[in-house]
């Protein structure tokens, strides 16, 4: 496609977020694709491409082209964090760390930042600090069972196993089926020596 015209290149962006966020990811990257054939500086096109591909298991094809969208536009808070995942997908925590922190500078009122966040810290033994950014994740997003899950898994790793259930039992109370709760509810039971209790939550 090559057109000049703002009103046909928005157009052509919001059929391709449509399909992005059906799902439709190949039909989504292709649109992406036609747009920045006329617009090759589109941040916002650049961004939901490289974030296609990270979907996909791609990381090495997405990471340059939210590179590249930053660049263009350095205070895009979605296209920092979606790069931070990307990062600790790879196990580069310290880069991911640095993205979500920037992204939550630019908006911090950025739920999955502060999860994506507290889940980096978690992986580096800093429990305290990722306690601090579940807890603001539920402030945001009251109904979120995996950051009620994570935050046990802190508290856990911390010794604090009557925390820890009762997290993971307000995770529990939100998804009945949540597997990882479920085991880690029956890891914190068992250490207090509830193996009933624990078994009851293995099987």
């Amino acid at each position: 496609m090559q057109s000049d015209d703002p009103g046909a290149l928005t157009a052509l962006l919001d059929r391709a977020v449509t399909a992005h966020t059906a799902g439709n990811l190949a039909v989504a990257q292709d649109l992406y694709r036609s747009l920045l054939e006329s617009s090759p500086d589109n941040h916002v096109a650049l961004h939901l491409l490289g974030a296609s591909f990270i979907q996909q298991g791609q990381p090495i094809n997405g990471i340059p082209l939210i590179e590249r969208a930053l660049s263009l536009k350095p205070d895009y808070a979605d296209a920092h964090f979606n790069l931070g995942c990307a990062l600790q997908g790879l196990d580069r925590l310290d880069e991911a760390i640095a993205h979500y922190n920037t992204a939550l500078t630019i908006n911090p009122e950025h739920a999955g930042a502060h999860l994506n966040l507290g889940n980096a810290l978690q992986a580096l033994n800093f429990q305290e600090e990722a306690i601090a950014h579940y807890q603001r994740t539920l402030a945001l997003t009251p109904g979120h069972a995996d950051a009620y899950n994570n935050w046990g898994n802190s508290l856990q790793a911390l010794s604090r196993h009557d925390e820890a259930i009762a997290c993971y039992e307000k995770a529990l109370a939100l998804k009945a089926d949540h597997v990882e709760a479920h085991n880690n509810l029956g890891n914190s039971l068992a250490a207090l020596t509830r193996y009933d209790e624990a078994i009851a939550h293995y099987e």
